[in-house]
């Protein structure tokens, strides 16, 4: 876990002491670390991110190739269900996703064809997003939260993708549905979610 901020560190951690505390009891488990979820009632940085944009009020992204993994709301109960139902995933930690990396320009592209708003934008400049990051992480240690912090800075533009398909063998998993289907088709029922 070297290297990782605080709010992965923090993740690992309970997922740690959630794992010792079952097991000193011989309780099964299965831990589930979900990609993005999106749907309906989801509220994730992304779905605000799309708001924004819906609404013309923000800059593009500057080239990036960061890549996301994403998962249905629907899909993820799905998983869900496998778990509580299937032994083969007792005391397993897995990554579950739709099994397809998004690029973070093709998911902005996406939801700008499907708003209409292909019109010429202005280009955030990267340097500007890197500094309010940093500031953003130095307001949320003041209590005060912002859209933008270092940890979504890294996910706009330094992450990487690592498929795993051990869910999909334990259970036969296979997503209904992806991001890049999915938005186009449903976006004039795309509901703006306040900051």
């Amino acid at each position: 876990m070297d290297g990782e901020d605080h709010y992965s560190q923090s993740k690992f951690k309970i997922e740690s002491l959630i794992k010792s505390e079952l097991c000193s009891f011989d309780i099964s488990y299965t831990l589930i670390r979900c990609s993005i979820v999106y749907g309906r009632g989801m509220g994730s940085n992304i779905y605000k991110w799309l708001g924004l944009i819906k609404l013309r009020k923000i800059p593009a992204l500057p080239k990036s190739e960061s890549r996301i993994l994403m998962i249905s709301v629907s899909d993820l109960c799905r998983c869900i269900e496998k778990c509580i139902s299937n032994p083969a995933t007792d005391n397993k930690t897995y990554v579950v996703s739709d099994g397809i990396p998004c690029n973070i320009n093709e998911i902005e592209l996406t939801a700008r064809q499907a708003f209409s708003r292909t019109e010429k934008h202005l280009v955030c400049p990267r340097l500007l997003l890197f500094l309010a990051s940093k500031l953003g992480d130095l307001l949320m240690n003041a209590g005060i939260r912002l859209p933008l912090n270092f940890r979504i800075y890294n996910m706009l533009f330094n992450n990487t993708v690592h498929l795993s398909n051990e869910f999909e063998k334990d259970t036969g998993f296979k997503a209904s549905t992806n991001f890049i289907q999915k938005f186009p088709l449903s976006f004039q029922r795309f509901k703006i979610i306040p900051w």
